[in-house]
């Protein structure tokens, strides 16, 4: 029995490996499919990739805060969804709740991690072997015996993923203050009576849409990351125009604190080139 594991981004990845590993060990039947790296994954997005999505019985979606709104997900959920039913798409959903998921992946079978959560996936996946199924006993003493390991794996890759979150926030605290140092220059200028003002919306969003990219960047979420620096091109260009700045001088005087802009600038064209994030 195929088995489609979807993910995108830390610590989905170290999520579904840790699951491709662990399934047969309770159902040996399964035989999981996970692409371990994204651009391998849109590189062969037209044919082993479209192929496994083929010859799939059940898809599993690694879902967690960092990339519960990736564009790659809700592509590969789209995709998983067109070939399979959706009570056999499983998005299994990591420190968050299904109250917090929305759009297409809120219509597909929730699953919380826990115990008897894990138990129920466990014999929906055995359900689907017909007639070479496992007893009900057999699934239950089987999960009980490995599903400590896999809940120590899981405890421990989202342990290690808040503590980088947290260290993270910390260094961003600069990026955030220069951008609002930035934005503030940009306000001084709407007492300006040649110049119209600046929606407060463009404003927040140029903030957020920053932190939330530096965010997924720290974190490896190259495709999240990316949408939010194409999010970003909207507010920049209202702001400027608006308070009469061309997009130099906007530039210029982000060059104020030249040694974190050029940290910024290395990761955004790292970014478009799909390639490493560079180390601080």
């Amino acid at each position: 029995m195929d088995v489609f594991i979807s993910w995108s981004g830390n610590p989905s990845k170290a999520l579904a490996e840790t699951f491709r590993t662990w399934l047969p060990s309770v159902i040996q039947a399964c035989k999981p499919y996970f692409t371990p790296n994204d651009i391998e994954k849109g590189a062969k997005w037209n044919s082993e990739i479209s192929a496994k999505l083929d010859s799939s019985d059940i898809g599993l979606i690694i879902l967690t805060k960092t990339n519960i709104q990736s564009p790659w997900i809700l592509f590969e959920s789209g995709a998983l969804s067109k070939s399979l039913e959706s009570s056999r798409v499983c998005p299994i959903l990591f420190g968050i709740e299904p109250s917090d998921v929305a759009g297409p992946l809120s219509h597909f079978q929730l699953t919380p991690f826990n115990r008897d959560e894990m138990r129920n996936l466990m014999h929906l996946l055995n359900n689907r072997l017909g007639e070479g199924k496992l007893a009900e006993s057999v699934v239950n003493s089987v999960f009980e015996m490995w599903w400590p390991q896999l809940d120590s794996s899981v405890s421990k890759i989202l342990s290690d993923s808040t503590e980088r979150a947290k260290i993270t926030k910390k260094d961003r605290r600069t990026e955030r203050d220069l951008l609002e140092e930035v934005l503030s220059i940009l306000r001084s200028r709407r007492n300006d009576a040649e110049h119209a003002s600046i929606a407060h919306a463009a404003l927040s969003d140029l903030v957020g849409y920053w932190q939330s990219a530096s965010e997924q960047l720290d974190i490896g979420d190259i495709e999240g990351a990316t949408q939010s620096l194409m999010e970003l091109e909207a507010p920049i260009d209202h702001i400027c125009r608006k308070s009469g700045y061309s997009t130099s001088d906007f530039r210029s005087s982000l060059k104020r604190s030249s040694h974190e802009i050029n940290r910024l600038r290395n990761r955004i064209e790292a970014v478009k080139r799909r390639g490493a994030i560079p180390e601080d």
